[in-house]
């Protein structure tokens, strides 16, 4: 067959393309349009307060009135069309956080009103946006009821805003909204730091619900006490963002807010901003959340912006507050403690590196009859960002070793340096003791070497003796909960702790006990321990105390103790998971269990999750006889390690 074969040229699309005609048969590439990413919307939200805390909206008032409501923005920043399916009012997403016996708070969609609720669904074109006006109309009446889990009863109301989309990355946007309806104005009525924590979403642990939780020169709850702070990065901004103001009602100017350069350092200082009075029943910005500010000593009143309240200290610097200041040592007469600052974590407990939730009460004379200082701390409450201790080794930012790492292996053959140390001096290689409720500032009855001791021969031990302490529940007094910090946010790890035997000696029960455990506080915690059940019978016991709360899992009553060997106990974590089990291993002169998993999980949820799965979460060794005999347990080694697949 005689084939012609040439060559044919097409004008297609403005453009000649080349085509082989073999025969009759049309053999090559035709033109195919570049291909093109589908245009589609996408949703970009903001809220009123996203400078300090994202995709929330706080509300305050007092009394169950109704104030003003504000803006929710929903903006299709994609390049195709964005269309808004519905607009739902539920649950709040942080039930998990709440105060025991006060779930109801969290269920509150009733107390918020969407005003202007538009037919839907609504397409909005790219750059195109919609404002809807959210307002707090609280439907309980709050009161102070003594007894009550929480200072405010019905105070906090909490829900969830969920905004549906087509947006293919964001299809159900969530923002939480919070509402805090104080019982009344001043005194005992006003909302106290803890409620005040909440209602903004954080995570972060206070030490009290009470509205005047104590001026003692100790630490609450995660509070890290340092007198001077730096900008955690020099080249960007210090802020101090009002978060409350519940002082006195007055018309003046007041509640002047200041840093001061450390003496020495040569640094600049710089007033911050004051607030403005009122013959309104708030008393201009003296009794709300969100106060705005004066930067012209009450010529005008601001809402503050990252624009508006930047600062550059060039130094360490103490903060002042009414006549207070960070820096005990300046609050004459009488040094008081009045400020307090916490590490802020969001609702998930993870650390918002470099923030801190920083509370004041002015007044330095020890209250009396001719003076009312209470030590509320909410005359002054702030977010401070930007900001880290003088002292870089209180900053909760700073990441411990990964489970695995050396410094996590303890098995107690040669001293360590630069740690705690035993009854001869020798270092033990744990970092710190577990903080008791009789801890001070000045001093730590928490940590006791004389009951600690070193001995290095053979394979090397440590010889724990017991003192009589506890943590459980609201005792708080354990001595001795020696510890570790380590990286505990993703990989899975197992904490584990060799006891050698025999364990006959734990024999008065129930607090006489000895073992491991994992957790931030002496209030929060989870451990396994060999503990005396009974006059002569030893169980391993897996424990979680929550709040204060203790609740025991599991219990296995430990075949003759008299004849153990060795004890091996174990607490088996998964970050992914949020969840803890825990195990043992008993050897006695014929027989190994091998491991051994005890029956129940810890499944941690809310703030607990990020608290205990930190960037310095704690483990460590714990052991104590409460309202027994003293005993000697003799540890072989402690570890954090990586878990095996």
């Amino acid at each position: 067959m005689n084939m012609n074969v040439g060559k044919v040229w097409l004008g297609l699309m403005h453009s000649l393309i080349p085509v082989a005609c073999v025969g009759f048969l049309w053999m090559g590439f035709l033109p195919i349009a570049p291909s093109r990413a589908q245009a589609t919307g996408k949703l970009l939200l903001k809220t009123p307060e996203a400078d300090i805390v994202k995709n929330r909206v706080v509300f305050g008032t007092t009394r169950g009135k109704i104030l003003a409501a504000k803006s929710i923005t929903l903006t299709n920043s994609g390049s195709g069309p964005l269309t808004i399916n519905s607009l739902l009012l539920g649950n709040s997403e942080e039930a998990a956080n709440a105060v025991s016996g006060r779930t109801a708070d969290y269920q509150r969609p009733g107390d918020f009103q969407i005003l202007n609720t538009p037919a839907l669904p609504l397409t909005l074109a790219p750059g195109a946006s919609l404002n809807l006006s959210v307002q707090f109309a609280p439907q309980r009446v709050s009161s102070v009821v003594s007894g009550s889990p929480t200072h405010t009863t019905n105070g906090e109301n909490y829900a969830t805003l969920t905004i549906n989309s087509d947006d293919p990355a964001l299809p159900s946007a969530k923002v939480q909204l919070a509402g805090l309806n104080a019982a009344d104005f001043e005194g005992n009525f006003e909302p106290s730091i803890a409620e005040i924590v909440r209602t903004f979403g954080f995570g972060t642990v206070v030490g009290s619900e009470s509205l005047n939780p104590s001026g003692a020169k100790k630490w609450l709850g995660e509070e890290v006490y340092s007198p001077y702070w730096v900008r955690a990065d020099a080249s960007k901004p210090l802020y101090v963002w009002p978060l409350g103001r519940y002082a006195g009602r007055g018309t003046d100017v007041s509640g002047y807010t200041n840093y001061y350069a450390k003496a020495g350092t040569n640094g600049n200082n710089s007033l911050i901003y004051a607030f403005v009075g009122g013959t309104d029943e708030y008393g201009g910005e003296n009794q709300k959340l969100l106060p705005k500010v004066t930067l012209d000593f009450g010529v005008t009143s601001l809402t503050p912006t990252t624009g508006n309240i930047a600062e550059y200290p060039s130094s360490a610097l103490t903060l002042y507050h009414g006549d207070t200041y960070t820096d005990d040592n300046l609050n004459k007469p009488d040094l008081l403690h009045n400020w307090r600052l916490y590490p802020a974590r969001d609702s998930l407990g993870r650390l918002i590196v470099n923030s801190w939730y920083a509370v004041a009460d002015p007044g330095n004379v020890q209250p009396g009859p001719s003076t009312p200082k209470n030590f509320d701390y909410n005359d002054g409450v702030f977010l401070l960002t930007n900001a880290r201790p003088e002292n870089s080794g209180l900053d909760p930012a700073v990441v411990a070793p990964a489970p695995g790492s050396t410094k996590l292996v303890l098995y107690f053959r040669s001293s360590v340096s630069n740690s705690l140390v035993d009854t001869n001096g020798q270092g033990l290689g744990f970092l710190s003791a577990q903080r008791n409720s009789s801890d001070t500032f000045s001093s730590v009855v928490s940590y006791d070497p004389s009951l600690l001791r070193l001995d290095f021969n053979n394979t090397g031990t440590l010889v724990f003796t017991t003192a009589n302490s506890s943590p459980s529940r609201t005792d708080n007094t354990l001595i001795n909960g020696l510890q570790l910090a380590f990286d505990g946010r993703s990989i899975p790890f197992t904490v584990s702790a060799k006891i050698l035997g025999p364990l006959s000696q734990l024999n008065t029960p129930p607090y006489q006990q000895s073992g491991i455990f994992l957790g931030p506080d002496q209030d929060n915690f989870i451990k396994v321990v060999a503990r005396a059940t009974a006059p002569g019978t030893v169980g391993i016991e897996f424990y979680q105390e929550r709040r204060a709360v203790g609740t025991s899992l599991s219990t296995i009553t430990l075949t003759d103790p008299a004849s153990v060997q060795s004890l091996e106990v174990f607490l088996i974590a998964d970050p992914t998971n949020s969840t803890v089990r825990a195990a043992y291993r008993a050897i006695y002169p014929t027989f190994d269990t091998g491991q051994v998993l005890l029956p129940g999980t810890v499944t941690l949820a809310g703030a607990d999750k990020g608290r205990y799965f930190d960037r310095r979460s704690r483990s460590g060794i714990m052991a104590y006889s409460k309202d027994a005999p003293a005993v000697q347990i003799v540890y072989d080694n402690f570890q954090v390690n990586q878990t095996n697949p």
